[in-house]
């Protein structure tokens, strides 16, 4: 185990189709032409029009706050594919919970091409162009169940998992980008999981488990008084808590491979 603290200074046209569900800002579907194309569902604009010409505007309130089944929403988007390649982006509304657990993986006769990644992105935490927002979003993306990812590449970016809940990883590859807020969240890696996780600025919670035949996690909580567990059954870990003062709690079992951590200026707990 290595501990180190030092002061840090710190394409295509894109044609619109009728929405294909009626739920939070997540109905509009659009498909972009081409073998590899991302297919890709996100709120629809205020200004945009419907197939009969009229403008439509499907977008809530800020304030109005939503409920919505997500492993549904994930079915909608793969289940039809025969071959998962390139991206699927599932644009997911703000101030909305998106209740139940949710099981992300392939069906038997699915294949996963190595370039494939669903992606999981909150409103907020793009611009109005879709470009990614660095920072994360404002933390009111809410997935309220525990989600088991297996078989396939997933990001999630500006999603807040909701206490109490974790992420299982299996056979997969996790990218989490947080929010700006105070991100908490519990990952376990089982058999051939790995994860990259980055939480921004913010009092963030992460907890890491490495059980048998995980491979590695990689964890950056960017500034503030962060706190890290990183629980060690094999695989490795690299850690890196920004400037702030931070906690970082290791249990390390015997298998378990290299554990870096790297602090930024602050007080260190351990």
């Amino acid at each position: 185990v290595l501990f180190r603290s030092e002061d840090a200074d710190s394409g295509d046209e894109v044609e619109t189709v009728e929405p294909v569900l009626e739920v939070a800002n997540v109905a509009a579907t659009m498909a972009v032409p081409g073998a590899n194309a991302a297919l890709m569902a996100a709120p629809l604009a205020s200004n945009a029009t419907a197939d009969d010409g009229a403008a439509e505007d499907t977008a809530a309130p800020e304030t109005e706050d939503r409920t919505v089944a997500l492993q549904q929403l994930v079915k909608d988007k793969i289940a039809s594919l025969t071959t998962l390649t390139g991206i699927v982006q599932i644009v997911l509304a703000k101030n909305t919970t998106f209740e139940g657990d949710v099981e992300i993986t392939k069906s038997e006769s699915q294949t996963v091409a190595d370039d494939f990644q669903l992606q999981l992105i909150a409103e907020d935490a793009l611009d109005e162009n879709g470009a990614v927002i660095e920072g994360g979003g404002s933390g009111k993306t809410v997935v309220s169940g525990n989600v088991k990812i297996s078989g396939m590449s997933v990001l999630m970016r500006g999603v807040m998992i909701a206490l109490g809940k974790k992420v299982t990883v299996s056979d997969a590859v996790l990218t989490y980008e947080g929010t700006g807020e105070a991100d908490v969240l519990e990952v376990e890696l089982a058999k051939n999981g790995s994860a990259q996780i980055h939480t921004y600025a913010g009092e963030d919670d992460v907890s890491v488990a490495l059980y048998d035949g995980a491979r590695n996690a990689e964890i950056d909580t960017g500034l503030g008084d962060d706190k890290v567990s990183v629980t060690g059954y094999d695989g490795s870990a690299d850690v890196e808590t920004g400037d702030g003062d931070d906690t970082v709690k290791l249990n390390l079992q015997s298998g378990t491979g290299a554990v870096n951590v790297d602090t930024g200026a602050g007080v260190v707990g351990l």
